[in-house]
């Protein structure tokens, strides 16, 4: 097995003998591209197919075994073996998975513990899909630690969130529905917080990344893990 032909902009973090690969996607690189071919914005630089959930090229396949918004940084994995790739995509279904990220969000929370309960619902509108708050959606658990206050500004929160479910855009939306979105979130956000933000830090871009992926797999009977510290801006 060969290192997968990766995004020049993405780190390889590990690969393991079994066919487990991690890597740190950079904030603005998509998990897949968004048409069936190659995607110099994409995560690798090879085809895509959505049927098989993998990348092709080069006579090697690679499964994609957790995905991350584009704006969203972090940990994704991809598997070489169709069948560790299976087990370990149920592993992520099945919530098995313990998953920890960083945020930085706008303003300060009020408890420096809680578990954030909601239902969302997604709909796909003209501008892309959107999720919400709504009495019919699904159960979307996140438990929330403040590590602290922001010493830049006196009115942001560093947290750290391990969601228990996997609903899309949860985080996002979980912090914008408790009036503390995330830093720099241009769909769920404080628009004018962010632009004001971006000018006086010179950065420009969501500040959530999944830090932390960390799984059981029967493999050598061995706890897989995998980790990759927030960039700077955090």
């Amino acid at each position: 097995m060969f290192q997968p032909p990766l995004h020049e902009s993405v780190a390889l973090l590990e690969q393991h003998s079994s066919g487990i690969i991690a890597v740190d996607k950079p904030s603005g690189i998509r998990s897949h591209p968004n048409r069936k071919h190659a995607d110099e914005g994409a995560l690798l630089q090879v085809p895509y197919d959505y049927d098989l959930e993998c990348f092709s090229g080069e006579g090697q396949r690679w499964y994609l075994c957790n995905r991350l918004d584009a704006p969203t940084s972090g940990v994704l994995v991809l598997v070489a073996d169709p069948g560790l790739a299976a087990v370990v995509k149920k592993c992520f279904q099945d919530r098995k998975v313990d998953k920890l990220y960083r945020a930085l969000l706008r303003g300060r929370v009020r408890r420096p513990k809680e578990t954030w309960r909601d239902r969302l619902r997604t709909r796909r509108t003209p501008q892309g899909l959107r999720t919400m708050v709504s009495s019919d959606g699904d159960p979307a658990v996140t438990e929330m630690v403040l590590d602290r206050y922001s010493e830049s500004a006196p009115y942001a929160s560093h947290v750290a969130l391990r969601p228990k479910t996997g609903r899309t855009h949860q985080l996002r939306v979980q912090a914008a529905e408790r009036r503390t979105p995330i830093v720099g979130d241009a769909t769920y956000g404080d628009f004018r917080f962010n632009r004001s933000w971006a000018r006086s830090t010179g950065n420009k871009r969501l500040y959530l990344h999944s830090e932390h992926v960390a799984f059981e797999v029967e493999w050598q009977g061995r706890r897989i893990q995998f980790s990759a510290e927030a960039p700077a801006p955090f």
